[in-house]
């Protein structure tokens, strides 16, 4: 009967001690989260939100499988939408996935890079944990910022604390992130010349900053100075080979200088959204160095460049200059009489378009 004891004893002793060693319970996600397996099916992606809570949280597992990726818009427009913990296994989340919610702070995932796209950073307080594997917090020009570790790529700058700071962001950088400095109202802006692209609305929304640009530049992305207010001639340096779509949305521009490298023009670039210069966009010369656009890019700007840039604009004349070499500038000017036969039937007023030689 002792042995039999001692048996029991034991047994009890080991189940206590399996359960005792085992890992705290997984958090569950908060119920109305949906989820969707990836195109290799072996993690989730989560893709929107169909409950009611201000507060959610997000697993890491899911059906077994980890949760790596929020995908773009899940939770847009949400404004009852209050907070969100997400999990360190999250490696990506999409465009705008959180914009229109009030979350207050965000929490960067340790494998997470990249944040700036999927919400408006510069009115929530972003906060980036000490073991983040890819990124690190400094002090640049007295001004909290979130940089990748090697200090190449710029991803968040808090908001300008006074009206006259100046921020000077250092030579080795060579990446200004998504929305990095979005609405950040420094008064003046310095970027390096190391720097070789701006990204996904970098520098949108501040309209009372002056920005200055390198003399060398390869990128410029998407909606990269939307309302910023860039006034007159806009010379864009060499090197540059693309400028995304809405680049240049509601500036204050009346002359613009591509330079010979640029292979890309994205669509809308100059765009003034139904709204008429003194305010906006008044672009009536334009500069070509070079044109150099190949297929698709060629397509596009040969299609729509006039139609997505005038259709609303109240100018009467459009001068161009064409690039020196004979065979760019005739392919430069066929193109652009192309773009305006296809917008004829949908711009506000009839222009003159003056080629200059």
């Amino acid at each position: 009967m002792k042995r039999s004891g001692i048996s029991i004893f034991l047994l009890v002793l080991l189940v206590f001690s399996v359960y005792a060693c085992k890992p705290k319970s997984e958090l569950i996600s908060t119920p109305g989260t949906v989820f969707e397996l990836n195109d290799t099916e072996i993690a989730y992606i989560v893709t929107g939100y169909t409950g009611d809570s201000k507060d959610i949280v997000i697993s890491s597992i899911h059906n077994d499988l980890p949760v790596i990726s929020i995908a773009d818009e899940a939770f847009l427009n949400l404004d009852n939408i209050e907070s969100v913990a997400l999990p360190d296994t999250i490696t990506s989340i999409g465009k705008d996935a959180f914009i229109g919610t009030n979350i207050k702070y965000f929490t960067v995932p340790v494998n997470l890079k990249y944040f700036g796209q999927a919400l408006e950073i510069n009115e929530v307080q972003v906060v980036l944990k000490e073991n983040h594997n890819y990124l690190k917090q400094m002090e640049i020009s007295g001004h909290k910022t979130i940089v990748t570790k090697d200090e190449k790529e710029l991803l968040y700058v808090e908001i300008a604390k006074e009206a006259d700071s100046i921020f000077v962001l250092p030579d080795n950088f060579e990446y200004i992130g998504p929305r990095a400095m979005s609405k950040t109202d420094f008064k003046e802006i310095f970027l390096p010349e190391s720097l070789i692209e701006i990204k996904y609305a970098a520098f949108s929304f501040n309209s009372d900053t002056i920005i200055h640009l390198p003399s060398y530049l390869e990128v410029i992305g998407v909606a990269a100075f939307v309302k910023c207010r860039f006034t007159g001639n806009l010379v864009l340096p060499e090197g540059l080979s693309e400028v995304g779509a809405l680049a240049f949305y509601e500036n204050a521009l009346t002359s613009v200088v591509f330079p010979s490298t640029i292979e890309k023009i994205g669509r809308y670039v100059f765009d003034n959204s139904n709204n008429a210069f003194p305010n906006y966009n008044d672009i009536h010369t334009l500069t070509f160095n070079s044109y150099i656009l190949q297929g698709d890019a060629h397509e596009q700007f040969s299609s729509y460049f006039i139609f997505d840039n005038y259709r609303d604009t109240l100018i009467d004349t459009l001068t161009i200059y064409l690039p020196e070499n004979e065979e760019q500038a005739s392919r430069l000017r066929q193109a652009i009489l192309d773009s305006m036969e296809f917008a004829e039937d949908h711009i506000s007023k009839e222009i003159e378009i003056i080629f200059i030689p």
